[in-house]
């Protein structure tokens, strides 16, 4: 592996630094529309913060997944700190795809009062409502 540490540098580097671009991109795009996230320069997930929805985290995710296509995995999963985010992924899309899908996450977050009726049948005819329906 060392003697290969080079090549695979020179390989990896210009990935690194366009995922670095690409994130900066991203957090410029979420402070234009007003969503707010976790500081972070590392990897390619974003924590977004999804506080002000006014249904459940799950709730929100499943319906972005099955009504648009939109995969996001509730914060709750990665502990009790970020259980009011949403970890989203920048890593394969173009930014024009992520740009549409953070502004859908806008619109759920604006919805005064959700109506949860629909994406619930959603979920039991998915057969995901003993693990998320409280």
């Amino acid at each position: 592996m060392a003697e290969h540490f080079e090549e695979i540098l020179n390989a990896t580097l210009p990935q690194a630094v366009s995922m670095v671009e690409k994130r900066k991109r991203v957090t410029e795009i979420m402070d234009k529309i007003g969503l707010r996230y976790l500081p972070g320069k590392g990897t390619f997930y974003l924590f977004i913060d999804v506080s002000s929805f006014s249904g459940t985290t799950e709730e929100l995710v499943f319906d972005l997944l099955i009504n648009y296509n939109i995969a996001m995995v509730p914060g709750s999963a990665y502990g009790v700190s970020t259980k009011n985010f949403v970890r989203f992924s920048i890593g394969v899309e173009s930014i024009e795809d992520i740009e549409k899908c953070l502004r859908k996450l806008k619109e759920f977050l604006n919805i005064d009062k959700y109506d949860n009726s629909k994406i619930r049948k959603q979920m039991v005819e998915y057969g995901i409502e003993e693990h998320y329906i409280t």
